[in-house]
């Protein structure tokens, strides 16, 4: 406003009024730079600043501006320049856009990375042999964007910027020429009526040619009539024209001022809302897997600890079996000292038996021999035989003493030889044992330096040995690889331990993310809400001719698990419940409430089953005009019986059956309406 009233320089209008097209690339131009046509081409920072202040003194909302002095084309990457030698290539849109040479830079940084190719399988084929780096777009319209996703369908022809100036000049050009028809359909009808003038006159001169001037006079009737019908057609149509001029002027002048903020605004929702529905699939898909892993994870830790559990009990036992075996090899050193000490004794006492049998043997000589000469003296004491039977009687007395010392000292003897025999044979089993138990000699055995056992500690030893022997015996066998396997289970338990803290590591990360996500989603939820509850009392206001509508939240504090409640009242009418409505009323409500949500999110076409079904005459025809008036945004496509919906729409499509089993597609296009004739008509509705 302020630039066209001269109070702000430097304002070179919209992009879409510097810049010319050919129309076979219209469709392809317009679907790759969108919304980026309504932006601003200014001289330099200066202008956009006060361009933006005057916008926001205003109020007149939002717009982009595209500075010349700080807008740099884009170059192209190599998988761009690649793709010109790709089958179907047709140019880089910025190529194929005619402007003056200072709009070039602001061209390529809208397209300078777009190719343009002539249908879409030749484009995903040049896609993806570049990584999905490149984005493209065709002639008809539908666009491969970098990261591979795809936008397409149904383009409505001359609904766009670009087009829309064309179709302007187009329609001026029509009307004409439509205007130049009608003059000459006046021309020819005056001189239909001049003819018709003669022919009276001459009716009463001829006579004789009454029948055929009457078969002329019809002819030149019917003639007339088509004119007549045509003029009245084009009449129609150039009033509808001028109708549709005007409110396309209406509906420029009204929607002129803040087309630029809600393309923006809506580009804008658009990527963040496909930008959040990506990192959230994403998210999602990690978070699965995560959780799949997480599961596997606790399932190998809870094996890991049974294991780790089975290990430890090993390891118990294993140094209760090392504890048992060096008490018990501690007993048998003692005990083995013990019996060497014994043997020793009980040798030297077989050495000194020894020398008492040769002093008993030395002293049973002598006596023998004394025992001769007693005998070779009894001959010569014979007289004295008293004394000599005494003498006898003593040495018979010291021969029986010395015999039976004799006796005693060979038991002895030889109980000492059993006894040396028995120690010497539990001395060769103890080392037998001493080396099937712990591979050592009695020579390691006494190298280590037990002290031995005395009298006094042999049962309590005996006694710990038996305990020491009852534990090993319920322990049982021996893993003598128990070192090596708890090497091997720390270091797993050790890598376990690690992913484990990993993984709660990128839990609490993923948490974080949700909880960021989540506080988006609200604040996303309550701006789409408040925003659909505004255009909900609006649409209202205009289906009903009045009344209000709102809604709310069940739930407030918790806005992403709330109900929503809806609040409706029709003009005249206080409710305070939905269920006192009328089905047509509740069915009105519905249509508002979905038109409220579609001007939030607008679609490119909409598919509407009977939604004015419960409607009555005047509403449907409310309805009707309601919808044709947002038509220029959004095609609608409407299964219907009502009258009043078909009277607006601009092309009707019938289903009919006229042989059994055969459908019949028949199809009316209202603009076409004044190029058909009476004939056809009767074909298209007989």
């Amino acid at each position: 406003g302020e630039a066209g009233a001269g109070r702000l320089h430097g304002i070179h209008g919209p992009l879409s009024h510097l810049i010319r097209v050919d129309s076979k690339y219209t469709v392809a131009l317009e679907t790759s730079m969108g919304s980026a046509l309504q932006n601003i081409v200014t001289s330099d920072e200066a202008t956009t600043k006060a361009a933006i202040a005057s916008l926001k003194r205003s109020g007149a909302g939002r717009a982009t501006f595209y500075p010349l002095t700080t807008v740099k084309g884009q170059k192209r990457s190599a998988e761009m320049e690649s793709a010109a030698a790709c089958p179907g290539f047709i140019g880089f849109a910025d190529e194929l856009i005619s402007c003056d040479e200072k709009y070039r830079d602001i061209v390529r940084s809208v397209v300078g990375r777009i190719c343009v190719f002539d249908n879409i399988d030749n484009a995903s084929d040049m896609a993806r042999a570049r990584g999905w780096r490149v984005r493209a777009v065709t002639l008809d319209g539908q666009q491969i964007n970098a990261g591979g996703s795809f936008t397409g369908g149904s383009v409505r022809t001359g609904s766009g910027i670009l087009s829309r100036s064309g179709e302007i000049k187009r329609l001026e050009a029509e009307e004409k020429a439509q205007s130049d028809e009608i003059k000459r359909l006046e021309h020819e009808l005056a001189e239909a009526e001049e003819t018709l003038g003669d022919l009276h006159n001459r009716m009463h001169e001829i006579e004789d040619r009454r029948e055929l001037i009457a078969v002329l006079r019809n002819t030149e009737q019917a003639q007339m009539e088509q004119l007549r019908a045509k003029l009245d057609a084009n009449n129609t149509l150039l009033e509808r024209l001028q109708s549709d001029m005007k409110q396309f002027e209406e509906v420029k002048a009204k929607y002129e001022a803040d087309i630029d903020s809600l393309l923006q605004e809506e580009k804008q929702l658009a990527e963040r809302i496909s930008q959040i529905s990506l990192y959230r699939n994403e998210k999602n898909n990690e978070k699965g897997e995560l959780q799949l892993r997480l599961d596997e994870v606790a399932s190998a830790q809870t094996a890991l600890f049974i294991r780790i559990n089975e290990v430890q009990k090993d390891i118990e036992t294993a140094n209760m079996l090392r504890e048992a075996s060096e008490a018990r090899l501690s007993s048998m050193r003692t005990e083995l000292t013990v019996q060497s000490g014994r043997i020793n004794t009980q040798i030297e006492q077989i050495n000194q038996t020894r020398i008492a049998m040769e002093a008993n043997r030395a002293a049973f000589e002598a006596a023998n021999a004394e025992l001769e000469a007693l005998n070779a003296k009894r001959s010569e004491v014979e007289k004295n035989n008293f004394e000599f039977e005494r003498k006898l009687n003593e040495l018979n007395a010291k021969l029986r003493d010395r015999m039976n010392h004799k006796e005693l000292v060979f038991r002895e003897f030889t109980r000492c030889e059993s006894k040396l025999t028995s120690l010497r044979d539990t001395q060769d089993k103890l080392a037998t044992k001493l080396w099937d138990d712990y591979e050592l000699t009695r020579a390691d055995a006494m190298a280590l330096g037990y002290p031995p056992l005395n009298k006094e500690d042999r049962p309590a030893m005996l006694a710990l040995q038996t305990e020491c022997k009852n534990k090993l015996r319920a322990i049982g066998s021996v893993d003598l690889d128990a070192v090596n396997k708890y090497e091997e289970v720390k270091a797993r338990y050790d890598y376990m331990s690690a992913q484990i803290s990993d993984l709660e590591k990128a839990r609490t990360e993923l948490d974080g993310i949700i909880s960021s996500l989540e506080a988006e989603m609200k604040i996303a939820f309550v701006d789409s809400f408040n925003k659909i509850n505004e255009n909900f009392g609006k649409v209202f206001s205009e289906l009903f001719g009045g009344g209000s509508a709102e809604l709310s939240l069940s739930d407030p504090d918790n806005v992403l698990e709330s109900g929503i409640e809806i609040k409706a009242a029709p003009p005249g009418k206080i409710i305070k419940s939905l269920m006192q409505l009328s089905g047509g009323e509740q069915a009105f409500i519905g249509v508002a409430l979905f038109f409220a949500i579609l001007q939030v999110n607008p679609t490119p076409f909409c598919i509407l089953d009977e939604i004015e079904a419960a409607l009555d005459e005047v509403n449907v025809e409310r309805l009707a005009q309601y919808i044709k008036r947002y038509s220029d945004g959004t095609q609608f496509i409407m299964i219907t019986h009502r009258r009043g919906t078909m009277t607006a729409a601009d092309r009707l499509y019938g289903v009919t059956m006229p042989e059994h089993g055969i459908s019949k597609i028949l199809m009316l296009d209202a603009n076409d309406i004044s190029k058909k004739d009476g004939e056809d008509w009767n074909g298209i509705f007989g």
